[in-house]
C-alpha cells in the first residue's frame, strides 16, 4: 500500500487507475431532506441512501457508497 500512495504522490493522476476512484461515488445526506419527508435525521435517512446507492449500481454500473452525516451544522 505504501508503494501505492508514494506513486500517487508523484502522480496524482493514476489515482483512478490505482484506487476505487473511477466509477464510485459518495452518496451524502445529513437527514434533512429525505424524499420529502423532511428533516428525519440521519438513522432514518440511511436507507433511502442504500437505495439510492443501489440504484446508481443497477442503473449506471457505478459503486454508490452511502454515508449519513450526524450533523446539519455546516461549520463541522
Amino acid at each position: 500500500m505504501a508503494a501505492v500512495s508514494r506513486e500517487l504522490a508523484e502522480k496524482p493522476a493514476r489515482a483512478r487507475e490505482l484506487t476505487r476512484a473511477a466509477g464510485a461515488v459518495a452518496v451524502v445526506s445529513d437527514g434533512s431532506a429525505v424524499l420529502g419527508l423532511g428533516n428525519v435525521g440521519p438513522q432514518a435517512a440511511l436507507p433511502v441512501m442504500e437505495g439510492k446507492a443501489m440504484l446508481f449500481r443497477g442503473l449506471g454500473g457505478v459503486n454508490g457508497w452511502p454515508i449519513v452525516l450526524s450533523t446539519q451544522d455546516p461549520d463541522e
